[in-house]
């Protein structure tokens, strides 16, 4: 039972176009020993999973309003001293569900994970299905192949793992905008 989920749609706004599928959310509803187990893995191994300080996502205490202070602080610092500033911006609005499961364990192997956290991720997800959940009506159950959960416990923890090369890639370039020596590129 911990690898199935229940995904109930959440329209992602009051005003938007109910007929839309794009202005939902699906967000998954998993039974409250999995979220147990998932918290206790977090606690246990959460020296593993860790991001880059660059990383504003998904961390206690730090979130968008702190991205877009820097991002706005950076470019305030910058045109100030007469420069020019390019931005650009990734779209991950769907990241969650295309995560790749594989790609995620070549980068807790990397990171030198337990081998009993790597194989108990492995089975875990490998078990991972849904149903739709619509009203008081379900969908029939289907098996999910990549992504990690809308609203799972791990979920956000997984992802910027999986993000984190990235964030590093760009800090050992070179490339982005420093402010006294420190990066605050990304």
């Amino acid at each position: 039972m911990f690898g199935i989920g229940v995904v109930v749609p959440l329209i992602k706004g009051q005003h938007l176009d109910k007929c839309m599928a794009d202005n939902y959310r699906g967000i998954t509803l998993s039974t409250h020993i999995s979220k147990l187990f998932k918290m206790c893995i977090s606690d246990r191994y959460g020296e593993y999973l860790w991001s880059s300080d660059l990383q504003f996502g998904f961390k206690k205490g730090i979130g968008c309003n702190h991205a877009l202070y820097t991002v706005r602080s950076v470019v305030e610092y910058f045109t100030a001293a007469g420069s020019v500033i390019n931005l650009c911006a990734l779209d991950m609005s769907k990241a969650f569900d295309k995560v790749n499961h594989y790609a995620v364990w070549i980068k807790l192997m990397d990171r030198s994970v337990p081998l009993i956290l790597l194989r108990t991720l492995m089975h875990w997800y490998g078990l991972c299905s849904a149903v739709v959940r619509w009203g008081n009506v379900f969908s029939v159950e289907y098996h999910l192949q990549c992504g990690v959960r809308q609203g799972g416990v791990l979920s956000p923890v997984l992802f910027a793992v999986y993000v984190n090369s990235l964030i590093e890639m760009l800090r050992h370039s070179g490339y982005g905008c420093y402010v006294d020596n420190l990066l605050v590129g990304v």
